[in-house]
């Protein structure tokens, strides 16, 4: 009976170890995956690594709505960035309108081409834009593109061959860091050209890609 006992007491014992042999190899692992993750937190939640402060741009561009004309562009502007993600920019804008061949097929099958509104010539806008989305995208050989997405709302004035009209403005942007100082934009706007007579709308859509430097900001 005693060794009964004793055989039991060791039992317990050798159990006992094992458990805290277990805790001992258990414990440190837990700890070790919580401040992986925390660090990988850490290092997912990160400020901008780029903010812009004066911004001066330029951009080729196309006007590809009307079917018969359409126009390539060339922009000029400066934007003020008063926060990370709020700023506002003026630009000035030169159309280059070229024929499409659409309305000499139409006209050598015997049909009469549709009216169709010309493409606007010159171009002057003003607009907010607001970045709320930043984020990283890796690339085959290890670097890092830092990106962040716009949009942009506004207005100014537009004149055509024979015509000016007031116009309103809104879209979406992408900007890719070169550089604490080079990035490159690419803008898609929708352009709304206001009649004032009748407040008919003659509408366009702006698609630019620009090269911007930016003075005063931070990295």
């Amino acid at each position: 009976m005693r060794s009964t006992l004793l055989r039991c007491a060791a039992v317990k014992r050798v159990v006992g170890v094992l458990a805290l042999v277990g805790l001992g190899l258990v414990l440190p692992k837990a700890a070790g995956a919580q401040e992986e993750d925390e660090r990988a937190e850490t290092r997912v939640v990160q400020a901008r690594k780029y903010v812009l402060g004066h911004e001066f741009f330029v951009a080729g561009g196309w006007l590809p709505l009307d079917a018969f004309e359409k126009a390539v562009t060339a922009s000029g502007g400066y934007a003020l960035h008063l926060t990370q993600e709020l700023a506002v920019e003026v630009a000035a804008t030169k159309s280059f309108v070229y024929d499409t061949a659409l309305r000499d097929q139409l006209l050598s099958l015997g049909k009469t081409p549709l009216e169709s509104s010309e493409p606007v010539s010159q171009m002057i806008a003003g607009a907010v834009s607001w970045s709320p989305f930043y984020g990283k995208l890796a690339v085959s050989s290890g670097g890092l593109l830092h990106l962040d997405f716009t949009l942009t709302a506004g207005g100014g004035y537009g004149w055509f061959s024979s015509t000016a009209r007031p116009v309103a403005l809104w879209g979406l942007g992408m900007r890719t860091y070169l550089s604490s100082t080079w990035s490159v934009r690419l803008d898609l706007r929708s352009l709304h050209f206001i009649e004032t007579d009748g407040w008919d709308l003659h509408n366009e859509v702006s698609i630019s890609l620009g090269l911007a430097a930016s003075i005063g900001g931070a990295s």
